[in-house]
């Protein structure tokens, strides 16, 4: 595979560092390119296909994951039919509300970044969906709601493309679930597509990464 970035590459946070809560070492390098020309081949039992898209590349490095009292996060990025893409996350508390470093970040055509926090923008859990193999549920249709500094109120609903986007890893005890979805505006119409990844649903992820 073959990616060519469209933009510019986008630094997230304050010279490219991403709080992830209030205490000091919570913080992540983290850098993106949010818009790649992705052309290559997929070799699938013998066979070739020529493949092409659009994709986007997250690099990310921390010592610390989570602050205290984080259980978890929900995060997504989604590539708009406007040519703007959007990032959002929240990291969720053990009481279940969000953490006040969490953010929602938009992309201009440019490349050009703004962003707001918390107290700017909410995460609506709409619809769940239960796996049969570990019995844990997700939140995987969700409406984002959001003040930007410039074009006032935006929402954005995420509805997955398939339900069963659960995946285990190397550990039975930390079954996330991330995948495709569908962006729709306020009034449902398709403006978007998207990738959504839901974390520590099985309880104690922060215990684990710190």
């Amino acid at each position: 595979m073959e990616l060519t970035p469209l933009k510019p590459l986008v630094r997230f946070g304050e010279r490219g560092l991403s709080r992830k809560g209030d205490g000091a070492a919570s913080v992540s390098w983290y850098w993106s390119y949010t818009r790649l020309e992705a052309r290559g081949t997929l070799d699938y039992k013998g066979e070739k296909q020529s493949v092409k898209g659009v994709a986007w590349m997250d690099h990310e490095i921390s010592s610390s994951q989570l602050g205290e009292g984080l259980e978890g996060w929900d995060w997504t990025c989604m590539q708009l039919n406007d040519g703007t893409e959007v990032k959002a996350y929240r990291l969720r508390k053990d009481d279940g509300s969000s953490d006040r470093w969490s953010a929602v970040y938009w992309i201009d055509q440019k490349g050009g970044v703004q962003q707001v926090y918390a107290d700017q923008f909410s995460w609506e859990e709409e619809d769940d969906w239960t796996s049969s193999k570990t019995g844990l549920s997700y939140p995987t249709t969700v409406r984002i709601t959001a003040k930007h500094p410039q074009y006032g109120k935006q929402s954005y609903r995420l509805r997955p493309c398939i339900e069963n986007q659960e995946f285990y890893g190397n550990r039975s005890d930390n079954a996330y679930w991330e995948g495709a979805c569908e962006v729709l505006d306020s009034e449902n119409r398709i403006i978007g597509r998207a990738y959504l990844e839901l974390a520590g649903y099985g309880g104690g992820l922060g215990a684990r990464l710190n």
